[in-house]
C-alpha cells in the first residue's frame, strides 16, 4: 500500500503530527509511507524514521506538472493534515481514490472519507470574545483536547476504513502520552558539537535557549526586554551560556535581542536548519520560548521547556511533554487567535520575568528530582 500524508503547514503542528504517524506506521509496517511537505517545514521529515519518502513542494503554488507527477506515483490513500480546501484541491485534482480528512472549509466534495468535526472538543472557550474567532462558555463544555490527539484521531480513522486491526494507543495527556517523534540525526549532533566547539563552548558547559520569534503576528511573542531579563536572571543562577535561536526571517529580532542580555549570549539559530535546530535544542539545559514551533522541537526532545502563552490556546496547543510549563496570565478575551491585540496585550504584557524564572525553577527541580528517582 502507498499512502500519502500531507503534513501540516507549520513546523510546531508537524511535531504534533508525529504520534499520528507513528500509528499509521504500525498499523501498516510494510506500506510506503509518504510525506507532501512544504519547505518550511520539510527538515522534520527528512531522514524520519517513520518516513519512507518526502515529496517537497507547497500547494500554494502547485502547477500541472506536479499535480501529473502525484497522479503517476499512483498512491492508494491520502491523510490530509492541514484543514484547509486548497490541500484538499490538490489531492482531489491527482486522482488518488481514498481522501481521508477532517469534513471541515467546504470540503465534503473534495474527500472520501470524512471526520466529523466539533469545535468546542477541540477550543477553549472565551468568557469575553473581541474576535468571531471565539466561541463563548456553556454550562456542558467538556475540557477541549490537544492537538496532538486531533491528529491521531484522524491517522486512527483513516487507519481503520482501510482495514488495520492494530488499535491506536491510549492518550494520557497527563503523561503526554503517545510521545512526540523527533529523532536526531547523528550528522546534526555533530555538526551542532563542531559549532559550539568554535565558539568556545564545552561539552559539558551548560546552555540556555531563548527563542523571542512566533509566526503568526506579534500578538504572540513576549515582550523583548522581558525575554531578555528573564534569560539574565537564570543564566546567572545556572551559570549557563544564552543561546539565541532564530528562523531565517528572525534574525533582526535575534540581534536586537543579543543587545538587551547583559551577560554572555551566542546566536546560533539563523546559522542551522531544522536538523541541526533539533540536535542543538536536545543540548541544552533549558528552553524559553513563545507559542511556536521551536518550542514544539525543543519539547519534542525532551529539553526542559517554558512557554509564555497569550492570544492562542493553552490547552489545545501546549507542548506536549512532562517537561514542559505553560505561563501564562490569560485575561477573559483569552484565546482570541488574533495576530495582532487590539486592545493592549495586556494577556502578554502581564507576564512578568518572575514568573518565567520560577517555573523554570519549578521544572529544573522537578526534572532532576525524577533523574535521582530513576537511578
Amino acid at each position: 500500500m502507498k499512502l500519502l500524508l500531507k503534513a501540516p503547514n507549520w513546523i510546531g503542528d508537524c511535531v504534533m503530527a508525529t504520534p499520528a504517524v507513528a500509528h499509521l506506521r504500525a498499523a501498516f509496517p510494510t506500506a510506503n509511507l509518504t510525506v507532501l511537505s512544504r519547505r518550511s517545514c520539510a527538515g522534520i521529515w527528512l531522514n524520519h524514521p517513520l518516513i519512507d519518502d518526502v515529496i517537497v513542494a507547497d500547494d500554494r503554488e502547485f502547477k500541472h506538472r506536479q499535480i501529473s507527477e502525484l497522479r503517476h506515483l499512483n498512491f492508494d490513500a491520502a491523510i490530509l493534515f492541514p484543514n484547509s480546501f486548497r490541500s484538499a484541491w490538490v489531492i482531489w485534482r491527482a486522482g488518488i481514490p481514498r481522501r481521508f480528512g477532517y469534513n471541515r472549509a467546504g470540503r465534503m466534495w473534495l474527500l472520501t472519507d470524512l471526520l466529523p468535526f466539533r469545535r468546542r472538543e477541540w477550543q477553549t472557550a472565551t468568557p469575553e470574545p473581541v474576535t468571531k474567532k471565539s466561541i463563548r462558555p456553556k454550562g456542558d463544555d467538556p475540557p477541549p483536547r490537544h492537538m496532538v490527539e486531533y491528529y491521531l484521531d484522524l491517522a486512527s480513522f483513516a487507519a481503520r476504513r482501510l482495514g488495520a486491526t492494530v488499535a491506536p494507543p491510549c492518550v494520557d495527556p497527563a503523561r503526554s502520552y503517545p510521545p512526540l517523534v523527533l529523532p536526531v540525526q547523528p550528522t546534526a549532533d555533530a555538526t551542532v558539537e563542531q559549532v559550539l566547539a568554535r565558539e568556545g563552548v564545552s561539552p559539558s558547559a551548560p546552555l540556555i535557549g531563548i527563542h523571542p520569534g512566533a509566526a503568526y503576528g506579534g500578538a504572540k511573542r513576549w515582550p523583548l526586554d522581558r525575554l531578555a531579563r528573564a534569560a539574565e536572571l537564570l543564566a546567572r543562577e545556572l551559570r549557563a551560556t544564552v543561546v539565541i535561536t532564530a528562523g531565517p526571517a528572525e534574525s533582526e529580532l535575534s540581534a536586537e535581542l543579543a543587545r538587551s542580555i547583559a551577560v554572555p549570549v551566542l546566536e546560533l539559530g539563523p546559522r542551522f536548519d531544522l536538523p541541526c535546530l533539533t540536535a542543538l535544542l536536545r543540548r541544552l539545559k533549558l528552553f524559553i520560548g513563545n507559542d511556536t514551533g521551536v518550542t514544539h522541537m525543543a519539547a519534542a526532545v525532551g529539553t526542559p521547556t517554558v512557554v509564555v502563552f497569550g492570544p492562542m490556546d493553552w490547552n489545545v496547543t501546549r507542548p506536549w511533554s512532562s517537561r514542559a510549563r505553560v505561563v501564562r496570565k490569560s485575561p477573559p478575551c483569552a484565546p482570541c487567535f488574533l495576530r495582532e491585540c487590539p486592545l493592549d496585550h495586556r494577556c502578554m504584557t502581564q507576564v512578568v520575568p518572575e514568573d518565567v524564572v520560577e517555573a523554570a525553577r519549578s521544572l529544573l527541580t522537578e526534572v532532576k528530582e525524577a533523574a535521582h528517582a530513576v537511578q
